[in-house]
């Protein structure tokens, strides 16, 4: 028996993941060959252990995020060693930061811009994006999503009030391993008014207008 064996991998999906990851090593010899005698692997630049599975942590204190490459070969009980294979796992336990910034609404317009930007060290893209946009009183008035945005990138959306208050934004978004913002993007911005609406005319055909201040369940009327 000259020909050394042949080990498989599973377990290694390539993607982003907050919790530990296992593999599982599978090893056979040629046909009349004198079969698998042990598979040996090891993780990044530590010894190699014999078994036939290893675990990459994922320790909640972050120490293990990043790129981990695994090695692995086997040996057959005629002393053949194969030629080591790697695989790379990813582990992510950190969220992305979420900053966040808004415009004034000026009286030409009355469209206010929230701009947000999100950072995470691992992950190229963020998902389950989503930005609420509340009155003062905290009531959520209008909600965006996105499924995917760019990590690094600035994004910017137009929303237009319908009075003038504060308004807040607030944006939240997980990585690709699944962690939610570790930090959420929150900001604030006075839409100033007033904004005069025509809602009917008058008999003698002149315009009558109107704008709202505020929000609430009681409406009053001047």
């Amino acid at each position: 028996d000259t020909t050394p064996p042949r080990t498989l991998v599973s377990g290694n999906d390539g993607l982003w993941h907050n919790t530990s990851v296992t593999l599982t090593f599978s090893a056979t010899d040629e046909l009349g060959g004198s079969g698998v005698a042990a598979t040996w692997s090891k993780i990044d630049s530590s010894p190699y252990v014999e078994g036939l599975s290893v675990t990459i942590a994922a320790p909640a204190d972050h120490t293990g995020d990043g790129s981990h490459t695994v090695s692995y070969y086997s040996v057959d009980a005629a002393g053949n060693a194969e030629t080591p294979k790697t695989c790379s796992v990813l582990i992510d336990t950190t969220g992305p930061l979420i900053a966040a910034t808004a415009s004034s609404g000026g009286s030409t317009g009355h469209r206010v811009t929230f701009s947000y930007h999100i950072s995470d060290d691992l992950s190229a893209t963020a998902t389950d994006v989503v930005l609420v946009v509340s009155d003062s009183h905290h009531k959520p008035l209008k909600r965006f999503t996105w499924a995917a945005r760019a990590t690094g990138t600035t994004y910017a959306v137009s929303w237009k009030p319908a009075s003038q208050d504060t308004y807040l934004g607030l944006v939240s978004a997980t990585d690709l391993a699944g962690n939610p913002q570790q930090q959420s993007g929150r900001a604030t911005v006075l839409a100033r008014g007033p904004w005069w609406t025509t809602i009917g005319h008058s008999a003698q055909k002149r315009a009558i207008v109107a704008t709202e201040f505020g929000s609430g369940p009681r409406r009053v009327l001047l």
